[in-house]
């Protein structure tokens, strides 16, 4: 019809929807996928190994994305925005040792201020608890600015370590309940 549709540029990249492609595969729109069981996904420019999709046969938005940098194309986070990062974890236990809850790269990562809740599924009590956490490569410290539980005591006492070349939150539960610790990082690069 006269009108470009793709094109290969002498260094080997593919456009679809633009006659100057910036990556091997750039598209310049949408694609559609139909599986054939009127699930339809919208992918919208994979660039750098992110792809996020949306659209469901209920329109319900998706976003399948491994890390995400913002200012950074190597973010050390799930997101990292400049020199900052945000990850969350979970973990349950149903002993009374020290277990880890959250782990950060001691040579990326300098300082965090934490979120961590607490749920004892055995009898339905909760904790929450604010920490900030820095370190000097070898040794960390803590401090917890903000405890509340809704239950008779605390479910857990918290401390920290650097093993492995990983700064550790560990945390000791309190009793043998079914323990689990959702734990929300904001971390500072060193």
């Amino acid at each position: 019809g006269g009108n470009l549709r793709a094109v290969f540029d002498g260094s080997g990249n593919f456009g679809i929807g633009t006659n100057s492609p910036q990556a091997k595969l750039h598209v310049d729109g949408h694609i559609y996928v139909n599986t054939g069981n009127a699930i339809y996904a919208d992918f919208f420019r994979p660039y750098a190994g992110t792809l996020a999709t949306y659209g469901s046969n209920t329109n319900t938005e998706h976003y399948f994305l491994g890390k995400v940098g913002i200012g950074t194309s190597s973010p050390a986070a799930k997101l990292q925005i400049e020199a900052l990062g945000i990850d969350t974890t979970t973990t349950s236990t149903t002993a009374t040792t020290q277990v880890a809850i959250d782990s950060m790269v001691a040579a990326t990562f300098r300082s965090a201020r934490y979120t961590i809740q607490v749920t004892n599924s055995t009898d339905s009590t909760y904790h929450l608890t604010e920490m900030l956490l820095i370190h000097n490569g070898t040794t960390p410290s803590i401090s917890e600015f903000g405890t509340i539980f809704t239950g008779s005591a605390a479910e857990a006492a918290f401390t920290a370590d650097i093993s492995s070349g990983n700064v550790r939150i560990l945390a000791t539960p309190a009793s043998t309940d079914a323990m689990a610790f959702k734990v929300i990082r904001h971390s500072i690069t060193v």
